[in-house]
């Protein structure tokens, strides 16, 4: 084994290779190396102990040409000391190293801090050894002026070279940071330890230890951390939990207050008021003992960071954490300790939740306490005065000849009731006994059979009545029954209720049968059933299954739950199994002999009073619940003729006869009153006669007293039908829900007889002034209907401020507005007159006076119309407008002739105007004519003067068409005689001749047809002139113009009669008209020529085209490969009938 020093002699005494020197060597050597080829071409290796590139054995300079080239992170060690050669790739692995302390640099000089790791793992390849190969190695290096954890993954390899000692020259080193890879996946790892440490904890404070201790292996990431939650003050933070701050009792005080000094130990009260992490430098000058941590030298910094709570811009506390001094506190960091405090933040949240509901049960524990107490001691408040109650009523029913038959009557339905309401009352009074495990049972051999039969055969009357079969079958059971005798007697007497309650139509079957070890009871029924979603419930206290089909709605919803819970005392099992529409079956199981009993309440005394008060309770109410034997309607109240109220008819909707036949008595002597069971029945009875009221229970079998109103009110014919809603439901919301729902009263039972009847006419009372307001409205309407009908305006109503317009009737004059609509302006208001009509609003609005005002109008058929609007402000007794009333006339008819007439007056002046032009210019145009052709032909003038001469000649003509134009259009024309429509159009061209070679004009004619027509043949060759004229001076330099002659049949817009129309068209390539402009051009003196055009042109050109009973069409295009511009004229054959009405 060779030591350093031995080899580094060995390559002294061999000679030096001296290859051929190239001076260009150095540059092609390092060429291509990006920035590191720049940097080593500008190198002065001469000082470096390789020497010049060019003297570099061939394996060093191939080896440098492969780093160079190569895009990954690589670096070459060269010789025994380990001179540095790196690519771009390499760069920054070194960070500030790069390049002064790297390149050419031996690795003690460049990696001192880490020589000791890295020197082993380099010399063994270079000394023959095997390549050195580590997927994570950690060093701590200064490349960023501190002490940084970082990670690698290196692959050393020996690099050949026959001119090197032992053949091998240096180390080839390939070099992968994973330094990111290797933090995020050890913060997962933390963030997956607080996920799964914090989920058991049941306190805010157990959840904050919990999750630090989470960290206790995490310290390279969070070398120490304090977690502080807020009191309920918000003033005062307390330490939940601590690590890695032993013996560092300066830093982490068990209270904060965040109102004195508050950011003195940590800056706290800063971090809440900025919700975000607060950075904590120089943790030694700040406190006299800093926790080591797991490196070296301790942490130098820290965060605070915010744990937020589930409500916003509320902190639950702060998570104090030490930053690695061996990291970069960077975006990264930041993230991940946010990221830890939000798991703290959810652990706290939900440890808090978990609290809240311990103490929401412990609540609830506590309210259901409070009301068992309470239902025990007022249902024993409640059975003293009902004892007194129902004595009497007793002793009085017992003897029946000492009074009148009705007021025998009412007595029994107050015993009936006074029954009903101890049944209740011994029932709240079994359950509170239940929930206290004070209820007392004695069992005893009961002989089950005959005791079930006996208590069915009570109701079998009333299962009768109520068209059911009642079939039981209970023959002994095999061996003796024990069970309490009167709990018994509750559970088959609730269960036969429910059952006639809930069977509408088929049979009830009660059998008792031996089951193995048990006796089974069956109660069957082929009622409507129990939806699936219902039938878990329906033994929970207080459950009343929805949409199912009944006879009442009444009930407290407790049957079930008190069956459930006495054959729990009695040792036995509940089953229920129920389909909709095809019925229930309820099971009670009782296993035989004694064994499932408490021994000490077989056969023991009872000492708490009875709850049973007979099977009588439970058949009167079954029977509250049938149709009375009797019609339900109630004979004609007999009252004075002249009484208002004798028309009065009252639907009384009541599902408890009891009620229902003391409502009936009570109205019956003044009124009309029809009495059924339930909502749907009440509303036949509305829709098959009208009634002047309906009085309607809330709670009903089929339909309730709410669908009932909302029934009454969606139905146009009983909208306006006072309804008074009676309900049991104590409490303003109640009152509130009804009156809310279209109620007109709303009356909570109890109540006085005298109360009912006086709120019953009261509301007949308002209805009947409601109807006769309405009729005197609805004949004030069609008075108003009539008068707007008999008008031929145009009526219409607004909202106050313009924004709706309600309603509109356009006559046919504009479309008609049946639904309120905010968007009439644009619907009607012609576009260029919608400010001017907003502003005259706005002003009338600010007045309140009225609006009038003359303007255009979108008219039905979707053209413009004049009309003339007013309206006037309807104001209330405060002086507000609440609505505006208009009438708008349609003055379209008038206004085309105002402008009639002033078109023509304005004609007329253009046209004396234009002749008396035309006559002033002809004087001097005639003389100036003359003296041109006298100079023409003078002898011995240069022909320069001659062209000079007839070039004045040609402009003198030009401005005497002009002059023949407006004169000509003035006086009266020739009259008409048979020309050739191709003629004059020949003869124009030859006009322009000299026009036409000036542009080099391709002229294109296309004559369908040879039409002779009857017209003033000087004033077409006008218009043709007129047209091939614009044409020309639109084209550009040989440009293209065709005309077209066809023979039509007729045309829109022209007079063509019985001869027919001839149709002359002129297109032409030219530069077209802007279609801002094009309205314009058959306005007098509107012209694109600048100063070189009249504007007349046109302007004459369709005044005579439609003085011959023509029509004159523009179509152009200024921009695209069609640009140009087409006039088509359409001429009658014959023009005579149209030169005549001229």
């Amino acid at each position: 084994m060779h030591t350093p020093v031995a080899l580094q002699e060995e390559q002294k005494l061999l000679p030096r290779r001296e290859p051929a020197r190239d001076p260009s060597s150095a540059q092609n050597l390092f060429a291509g190396g990006g920035e590191m080829g720049a940097l080593m071409r500008a190198f002065d290796w001469t000082k470096n102990p390789l020497g010049p590139p060019d003297t570099w054995s061939p394996a060093l300079q191939s080896t440098t040409r492969l780093v160079l080239a190569n895009c990954s992170p690589m670096l070459l060690w060269w010789g025994p000391d380990f001179l540095s050669i790196y690519n771009d790739a390499y760069i920054p692995v070194l960070g500030d190293k790069h390049p002064h302390a790297a390149l050419g640099k031996p690795l003690r000089e460049c990696w001192s801090e880490v020589f000791p790791v890295l020197e082993p793992l380099v010399r063994s390849p270079l000394e023959g050894g095997p390549p050195t190969w580590m997927e994570d190695i950690e060093l701590e290096v200064n490349r960023f002026g501190f002490v940084e954890e970082t990670h690698f993954t290196i692959g050393y390899s020996p690099v050949p070279d026959p001119t090197a000692p032992r053949g091998i020259g240096g180390v080839l080193a390939t070099v992968h940071e994973i330094t990111e890879k290797v933090l995020s996946e050890r913060r997962v790892l933390v963030l997956r330890d607080l996920s799964a440490r914090s989920a058991p904890a049941k306190s805010a404070g157990e959840a904050c230890r919990v999750a630090v201790s989470a960290l206790a292996h995490h310290d390279k990431d969070i070398p120490f951390a304090l977690v502080y939650l807020l009191d309920s003050s918000g003033e005062k933070a307390r330490l939940a939990a601590q690590i890695g701050t032993t013996d560092c009792a300066a830093m982490c005080p068990e209270v904060i207050d965040l109102t004195a000094e508050p950011d003195r130990i940590w800056p706290i009260a800063s971090c809440r008021a900025r919700e975000e992490v607060v950075t904590v430098r120089d943790l030694a000058g700040r406190f006299d003992r800093v926790p080591k941590g797991p490196w070296s030298d301790p942490p130098h910094m820290a965060a605070v960071v915010p744990i937020k709570s589930n409500i916003a811009h509320q902190l639950a506390g702060f998570f104090v954490v030490g930053i690695s001094p061996r990291l970069h506190y960077n975006d990264s960091y930041l993230g991940f300790l946010e990221l830890a405090s939000a798991q703290v933040a959810t652990a706290i949240a939900n440890a808090r939740a978990y609290e809240e509901e311990r103490k929401r049960a412990e609540a609830l524990a506590e309210i259901d306490r409070a009301k068992t107490i309470f239902f025990t001691n007022i249902s024993h408040e409640f059975r003293t005065p009902l004892t007194l109650i129902m004595a009497p009523l007793e002793d009085a029913l017992a003897a029946p000849d000492q009074m009148p038959a009705s007021q025998r009557k009412g007595l029994g339905i107050a015993r009936r009731n006074s029954l009903r309401l101890l049944r209740l009352v011994n029932t709240l009074l079994d359950f509170s006994r239940i929930e206290a495990g004070r209820m007392e049972a004695v069992f005893e051999p009961v002989n089950l059979a005959a005791l079930t039969a006996e208590l069915a055969s009570v109701f079998r009357s009333a299962i009768e009545r109520a068209g059911l079969k009642l079939i039981v079958d209970c023959p002994p059971p095999a061996e003796p029954v024990y069970v309490d005798r009167e709990m018994w007697e509750k559970i088959v007497l609730n269960l036969l209720s429910n059952a006639l309650k809930y069977t509408l139509e088929g049979s009830i079957e009660v059998s008792l049968n031996s089951a193995g070890s048990h006796a089974r009871l069956e109660v069957r029924d082929t009622g409507g059933g129990i939806a699936a979603d219902d039938v878990p419930h329906v033994f929970e206290r207080f459950y009343r299954a929805k949409n199912t089909k009944k006879r009442s709605h009444e009930g407290s919803g407790i049957g079930l739950a008190l069956v459930q819970d006495l054959v729990k005392l009695n040792g036995g099992t509940l089953q229920l199994e129920s389909a909709l529409n095809r019925g229930t079956t309820v099971s009670v199981s009782i296993p035989f002999g004694t064994a499932h009993l408490p021994p000490e309440r077989i056969g023991a005394a009872r000492t708490a009073a009875s709850t049973m008060i007979g099977a009588d309770a439970f058949l009167e109410e079954a029977l509250g619940w049938l149709p009375a034997e009797a019609s339900l309607q109630a004979e004609a109240p007999t009252v004075s003729a002249g009484d208002p109220r004798s028309r009065s008819r009252i639907v009384l909707a009541e599902d408890n006869a009891d009620m229902r036949d003391y409502l009936q008595r009570l109205l019956a002597g003044a009124y009309r009153v029809e009495c059924v069971a339930d909502g749907e029945t009440a509303l036949q009875s509305a829709l098959r006669e009208l009634p002047d009221l309906v009085l309607t229970d809330v709670m009903m079998p089929r339909l309730d007293g709410f669908g009932l109103l909302k029934a009454l009110r969606g139905n146009a014919q009983t909208s306006a039908v006072p309804v008074i809603l009676l309900s049991a439901r104590a409490g303003e919301e109640s009152r509130v829900e009804g009156l809310a729902a279209g109620a007109d009263d709303y009356l909570i039972k109890p109540f006085s007889a005298r109360e009912l009847v006086a709120r019953v006419e009261n509301q007949l009372a308002l209805a009947r002034l409601r109807r006769t307001a309405e009729q005197q409205l609805r004949e004030s309407e069609e008075r108003f209907r009539a008068f707007v009908s008999a008008s031929s305006d145009v009526v219409y109503r607004m909202s106050p401020d313009w924004s709706e317009m309600r309603h509109l009737q356009g006559r046919g004059f504009v479309a008609d507005t049946e639904t309120p609509s905010g968007a009439w302006l644009q619907k009607y208001i012609h576009p260029d007159d919608q400010l001017m009509v907003a502003t005259a609003i706005q002003k009338a609005i600010r007045r309140k006076s009225p609006f009038a005002l003359e303007h255009r109008i979108i008219r039905a058929d979707g053209s413009p119309g004049w009309t003339f609007s007013r309206a006037v402000p309807i104001l209330n007794s405060a002086g507000e407008i609440v609505e505006w009333l208009g009438a708008a006339s349609d003055i379209t008819s008038r206004k085309q002739a105002e402008q009639a007439l002033l078109r023509s007056e304005k004609l007329a002046t253009l046209g004396r105007m234009a002749a008396t032009i035309a006559h002033e210019i002809n004087n001097p145009l005639e003389a100036v004519t003359n003296l041109l052709f006298l100079a023409d032909h003078s002898e011995n003038l240069p022909e320069s003067v001659h062209r000079f001469l007839q070039m004045a000649d040609t402009e003198l003509q030009r401005v005497a068409h002009i002059a023949r134009q407006s004169l000509g259009f003035y006086r009266e024309s020739n009259a008409p005689a048979l020309t050739s429509v191709n003629g004059l159009i020949g003869s124009a061209i030859n006009l322009l001749k000299s026009k036409i070679s000036e542009k080099q004009a391709v002229i294109e004619t296309d004559w369908r047809s040879d039409v002779e027509i009857t017209a003033v043949a000087g004033e077409l060759r006008q218009v043709f002139s007129n047209l091939l004229s614009n044409s020309l001076d639109a084209i550009d330099l040989r440009g293209k113009i065709r005309i077209r002659v066809s023979a039509r049949g007729t045309e829109p817009g022209a007079a063509c009669g019985e001869t027919g129309c001839v149709r002359i068209t002129f297109v032409d390539n030219g530069r077209g008209i802007n279609p801002s402009i094009r309205s314009r051009v058959f306005e007098p003196f509107f012209t694109t020529k600048g100063t070189v055009g009249t504007g007349l042109g046109l302007w004459v050109t369709r005044q005579i085209v439609e003085k011959h009973g023509g029509s004159i069409r523009l179509r152009s295009r200024s921009a695209g490969p069609d640009r140009g511009t087409a006039f088509s004229i359409v001429l009658p054959v014959d023009a005579t009938p149209a030169l005549a009405a001229r």
